[in-house]
């Protein structure tokens, strides 16, 4: 029969194999993906938000059916540092610099007489230079559809945002930019980055 010493001491050996186990584990998988709603999404300035209806909700950001033309909303994606555990990311601020090659995201056009596009955008480190990319529209494919595409569509679907070339570029400040129709819903967006060790 074990007594309570016996007890304690094989618990405290388990425990001690236990922690010695996770201390010799190093996360080091990836990528990172950021997955955001659109609420963060701010229109072009606070008048337009409060004259055209524009709603943000947890389902995300949309513009009122009786506004007029389109709304032009920037959408920051926000991110934490994405240096893996164990490997500090290099000597530029590796918490701070991703690479982002893409952002996929989901919006309704809501307006028969418009186009809902949008194109993604990030402040290249460290040059500070500003890198758009190609307007990208909602339209019966997914990934949507180049400007040619018809005003005619109503529906959701995703949208592919690429940058410029080089099409991974070390970044602090990345996002997407996109001109909502009324009627029209920006519901989220998500980019795969990953470190610049």
């Amino acid at each position: 029969m074990i007594n309570r010493l016996q007890a304690l001491s094989l618990i405290g050996i388990v425990t001690l194999g236990a922690a010695t186990a996770s201390a010799q584990y190093t996360y080091n998988v990836g990528p990172n993906y950021v997955n955001q709603s659109a609420t963060s999404c701010r229109a072009d300035n606070p008048l337009t938000e409060k004259n055209k209806l524009v709603n943000h909700s947890a389902d995300g950001v949309s513009v009122g059916a009786a506004s007029a033309g389109t709304t032009r909303f920037f959408c920051p994606l926000n991110v934490r540092g994405h240096s893996f555990y164990g490997n500090p990311g290099g000597n530029l601020d590796g918490e701070l610099i991703v690479n982002v090659q893409s952002v996929v995201v989901r919006a309704q056009d809501g307006d028969a007489n418009g186009k809902l596009g949008c194109f993604a955008f990030r402040n290249n480190y460290p040059t500070g230079s500003i890198a758009f990319g190609t307007t990208w529209y909602v339209c019966e494919y997914p990934g949507g559809c180049d400007s040619s595409v018809s005003n005619s569509f109503l529906g959701v679907n995703t949208l592919l945002l690429t940058f410029p070339q080089p099409f991974t570029s070390t970044t602090v400040n990345f996002g997407y930019v996109c001109d909502v129709t009324r009627g029209g819903t920006i519901y989220h967006a998500e980019a795969e980055v990953t470190p610049n060790p």
